[in-house]
């Protein structure tokens, strides 16, 4: 695993501080609107032509429209860890203006989800947070498959509009196997939202044989139980003390605004998975899914099983050390 540290330096004093410099000038009102351009063009940076300056027209009316809300939004980031964030991904402040995790949230709440959870990240990781929310993220740990083939489990931004954090486990060519993308909150003194799970990407090669080998290699555990697994890992060495899931009519994609685009996407079967994990409704939108799911009495089941749920459940205890003891190395709270 390559994780350096040393990037961190670079992002805090290097090529980014024009930007901080920039973005913070948006305390006082006549510095939000002088700096309006500047700031439209680093949030639209991926686009070009016609189509960057129509993006960027766009974002100033919308900025003008939602002034007072964008100026809260970006209060959060003015300070030395989250500024960097910011300036590694400026397009986070028009998160919570189009569906964000759960379609039945209104702008407020959005607002507030994408505020607490990076005071949350701020909180746990301080200024280590850059090595998370770089391109390349954080590597957790390693495993392989039945042919020994090596997968990297990564600790990184998450998508878009499901959340802000992500785990990703990625094979030997940077391809995503399986993805769960959530959010954190201080509810209950300390939650975690999940907001997507996503399967192999397209351009994964014999994407149902790799499947087939990786569960074989993780003793019967399909990738995606692994996944949630392994955030049910992250949500443990967090101290969080509630994890909830989005159910299936509250995934964001169930919007009008993805009728006939992204909406028929989603085809993965959220509740079924949750319950699954012995969870319960939480709410209008949420499951709440335990931190200690339970475990299958041995003694019930036949030898073949047993020897398969014996072998799986001391792998997923050494797994879990090896999670702890790799993400410990970044977190600083109370430290």
């Amino acid at each position: 695993m390559n994780n350096n540290t040393n990037d961190i330096n670079l992002l805090q004093q290097g090529e980014y501080s024009n930007t901080i410099h920039k973005f913070k000038e948006l305390n006082s009102t006549s510095g939000f609107f002088n700096n309006i351009t500047n700031i439209a063009n680093r949030v639209n940076y991926k686009a070009s032509g016609w189509k960057k300056k129509r993006k960027d027209i766009r974002f100033i009316i919308w900025s003008y429209i939602h002034y007072s809300r964008l100026k809260h939004l970006m209060n959060t980031f003015l300070t030395p860890n989250l500024s960097v964030i910011l300036a590694l991904h400026p397009h986070i402040i028009k998160k919570p203006f189009k569906p964000y995790l759960c379609v039945n949230w209104n702008k407020q709440q959005r607002i507030t989800s994408v505020t607490q959870h990076f005071q949350c990240m701020s909180e746990l990781f301080s200024s280590n947070l850059p090595l998370i929310y770089r391109d390349e993220g954080y590597c957790l740990l390693e495993i392989e498959d039945r042919d020994e083939a090596k997968y990297t489990l990564i600790l990184d931004r998450g998508q878009n509009r499901e959340g802000a954090l992500g785990l990703r486990l990625v094979n030997e060519k940077n391809q995503r196997i399986y993805m769960i993308t959530m959010n954190l909150s201080p509810d209950n003194q300390g939650s975690m939202y999940i907001g997507s799970i996503q399967g192999p990407n397209h351009d994964v090669e014999n994407r149902n044989d790799v499947i087939k080998a990786l569960t074989k290699g993780c003793h019967g555990l399909r990738p995606k139980a692994l996944i949630l697994e392994f955030a049910i890992m992250l949500a443990r060495s967090l101290d969080l003390n509630m994890l909830c899931g989005i159910s299936n009519k509250s995934h964001m994609y169930q919007s009008w605004r993805y009728i006939g685009r992204k909406r028929n996407v989603v085809t993965f079967d959220y509740d079924s998975h949750w319950q699954e994990y012995g969870a319960e409704v939480f709410d209008d939108n949420f499951y709440k899914i335990p931190l200690d799911a339970p475990k299958k009495d041995l003694e019930s089941l036949n030898r073949n099983k047993r020897k398969l749920y014996t072998k799986r459940y001391q792998w997923l205890e050494d797994t879990e050390l090896l999670f702890h003891a790799n993400i410990s190395k970044i977190i600083t709270k109370n430290r």
